[in-house]
């Protein structure tokens, strides 16, 4: 979801003057962050291609950027900058693209992934916070989990999984170019920050990365996986970076527990209900049982040889489904008196 508000529009019609006069195509509205030494300016923006496939940037006046040792990111795209020309109100850059490879510090990008470490979103939070509330501005966090995914690994192989994480990383980069970071957070978690992005454009984000990832096809052996999410928004959940941080991680464990495969706002009820103009969330299956659930029937059967529904209380029929290559015993349950039919553990 592009981010237009008035400094886009009033930038648009700049755009579109100058594109259709000098016959250069130009992007979709994005937000660049301007780097010089150690300070850092964001802009709404546009970048622009010449006839010749040449390079430029479009956006607001600043006295920042006059220099030619300034770069450019957009996303995780990294330019250097080798000229600026005045263009009435506005300032054009010529760039040119750097390998981000050889344009990040070597600590910066996560093993084999278009994603950050978590050290640089360390790094990248406080600052993120500290300029948010200096502008008066929101920042969404996005808190992104893998589905069972310890259980993905014991069946598929750690090498798989491995592929599936970069997959998953490159789908979370590609879906937001341009609005913001992804990072690793650990494991098989990604954070992602949203300079500028309110609660609900937050969520927004979440779900159509959540979409993004359930509709893809991953590996040669053309695996699905799903992802849970939690978001968090300053001012909205939290003002410090740990508190934030916090706050979608709870979110995200009770999108795990509402079933999985979900986005969750922080401190938001169970049942949604959803306004006129929010994008449409995916919504718990009240069908399945939650992993709070899962894990409680799985210990319960263990230890006990058998297990009540959680729902009516009548007796759970257990249908051994552990195979040759389970690294767990895994059951089919199932509930005569009101049709339960899940998978144990999950």
């Amino acid at each position: 979801m592009e981010r237009i508000d008035e400094e886009f529009s009033t930038l648009k019609r700049r755009v579109y003057e100058e594109c259709r006069r000098l016959n250069h195509r130009y992007s979709t509205p994005t937000r660049i962050t301007v780097e010089r030494n150690n300070d850092a300016w964001e802009y709404p923006a546009f970048k622009l291609i010449d006839p010749s496939g040449k390079t430029y940037f479009l956006f607001a006046p600043s006295s920042d950027v006059k220099r030619q040792d300034v770069i450019v990111w957009m996303g995780l795209e990294r330019w250097r900058v080798s000229g600026t020309n005045r263009m009435q109100d506005r300032i054009i850059v010529d760039a040119q693209q750097e390998d981000v490879a050889d344009s990040v510090q070597a600590d910066e990008l996560a093993d084999l992934m278009p994603i950050l470490r978590r050290n640089v979103f360390e790094r990248d939070l406080p600052r993120l916070l500290s300029e948010s509330a200096d502008k008066n501005r929101p920042l969404g966090l996005l808190m992104i989990d893998l589905d069972s995914f310890k259980s993905f690994n014991d069946q598929h192989g750690h090498q798989i999984g491995d592929e599936v994480l970069k997959e998953c990383a490159r789908i979370v980069s590609a879906a937001i170019e341009g609005k913001g970071k992804a990072y690793r957070y650990g494991g098989e978690e990604i954070v992602v920050l949203l300079p500028n992005f309110s609660c609900l454009e937050s969520t927004a984000v979440g779900e159509t990365l959540r979409k993004s990832i359930e509709a893809a096809t991953m590996t040669s052996k053309q695996l699905k996986v799903t992802v849970s999410i939690g978001m968090a928004c300053m001012p909205d959940h939290a003002n410090e970076g740990d508190a934030l941080v916090k706050r979608a991680d709870e979110a995200l464990y009770r999108a795990k527990g509402l079933g999985r495969n979900l986005v969750r706002v922080s401190g938001e009820p169970e049942d949604v209900v959803q306004l006129a103009g929010e994008v449409k969330r995916r919504q718990p299956d009240p069908g399945k049982l939650s992993e709070d659930q899962r894990n409680a029937l799985f210990r319960e059967y263990l230890t006990e040889g058998r297990a009540k529904c959680p729902r009516d209380g009548v007796p759970l029929r257990f249908i051994d489904a552990t195979t040759h290559d389970s690294k767990t015993q895994e059951f089919l349950i199932s509930c005569p008196y009101c049709g339960l039919n899940d998978h144990l553990p999950g």
